[in-house]
């Protein structure tokens, strides 16, 4: 399995991202600074070599236009290459479907091929958005998520958002009681 990076940086607004910082063992990494030539050896690399996986911050990466972003990602996902964006939720694995309904829209010429890109992209766009909006949803297991946030070392090696995010997770309601001019708070967890 070949697993290459792609990262495009514009040297007067973005910083220099850590090439460790994937999560994946990549066999290759592929850097523009400015200009996309790195993306351009990419996409020949591509052809002449099977690459599995190509993984990038955000789509946006791979071009400047909203048509030179679709032109890439079509271009490939017909190699066969998987392009996952790391900071948005999107896998050109999931849209297979997609783009074999957008591929019969253009034949049967309900779309020309510059709006049914546009259309890809927006779908692709909207797929992200809900798949992040699912991404912060409750865990379907809570129970079992609540027997492992019961060991003091997990809160231990938590950041203060992260502890927030679970704290919020469990609380079930929080009650404000007076009773004899004294207030007291009362939080009431999931059980």
């Amino acid at each position: 399995m070949k697993i290459i990076v792609y990262i495009y940086t514009d040297p007067l607004l973005d910083t220099v991202p850590n090439q460790n910082d994937w999560g994946w063992e990549v066999d290759k990494i592929y850097e523009d600074l400015g200009k996309r030539s790195q993306l351009q050896q990419l996409l020949t690399d591509c052809q002449t070599e099977t690459v599995n996986y190509l993984l990038v911050r955000r789509l946006e990466e791979l071009g400047d236009t909203l048509v030179e972003v679709s032109d890439r990602l079509n271009q490939l996902e017909t190699m066969g290459v998987v392009i996952i964006a790391t900071q948005q939720a999107y896998t050109s694995k999931s849209s297979q479907i997609r783009a074999e309904l957008l591929e019969l829209c253009i034949e049967t010429g309900i779309l020309d091929s510059e709006t049914a890109k546009l259309r890809a992209y927006k779908l692709r766009t909207e797929i992200s958005e809900l798949q992040a909006k699912l991404a912060i949803l409750p865990p379907v297991n809570l129970y079992s998520v609540a027997q492992a946030v019961s060991i003091p070392q997990f809160w231990l090696d938590l950041s203060e958002v992260e502890r927030r995010f679970y704290f919020r997770e469990f609380i079930q309601k929080i009650q404000i009681i007076r009773q004899n001019g004294e207030w007291d708070l009362q939080i009431i967890f999931i059980i």
